[in-house]
């Protein structure tokens, strides 16, 4: 599902913004 996708990419971002 693309909600899926959203999920993964959302738990990317929130790593990524850890600086």
């Amino acid at each position: 599902d693309a909600w899926v996708m959203i999920l993964a990419m959302n738990e990317k971002d929130k790593k990524k913004e850890k600086k």
